[in-house]
């Protein structure tokens, strides 16, 4: 689709030459999800502060039509790489792919264990107070 390498963008990918992208762009990725291809990469651009070049944008693009991520697991990997501080397609690719390998194909599968490796790195004797569990459920309700 863009190997070819005559894709080029002006300001925004709303605005790309390339029929094809703009095409793929505007297509729904998921039934299950209400994300569609171009909102996908407007939240890319939005984490990474920059746009997407074409090659990032076919990668993205692939996740979800090759690789069959759902755009919401794709999304939690976005946060996590944002969170740790490496927002780059490489290290999200990374994520995606543990996850697929562990069989965390849905967020709520990604959160299951999530809760679960965080309660196994507590120490067994120590309890926490009522205030300090609601302060720390305030801060997950933020996204």
């Amino acid at each position: 689709m863009l190997a070819n390498g005559n894709v080029t963008c002006n300001v925004t990918v709303t605005q790309c030459n390339d029929i094809e992208l703009e095409q793929e762009l505007d297509k729904d990725i998921s039934s299950s999800s209400c994300i569609n291809n171009k909102e996908l990469v407007q939240r890319f651009e939005k984490e990474f502060g920059r746009l997407l070049s074409p090659l990032e944008i076919e990668k993205v693009i692939k996740w979800v039509t090759d690789d069959n991520y759902l755009p919401d697991v794709i999304i939690e990997a976005l946060k996590e790489a944002i969170f740790k501080g490496k927002p780059n397609l490489q290290y999200i690719q990374g994520i995606l792919r543990n996850w697929k390998n562990d069989n965390l194909i849905t967020v709520e599968l990604i959160e299951v264990n999530r809760r679960e490796r965080e309660n196994n790195h507590l120490p067994k004797n120590v309890t926490a107070s009522d205030e300090f569990l609601e302060a720390m459920d305030y801060w997950k309700e933020q996204d």
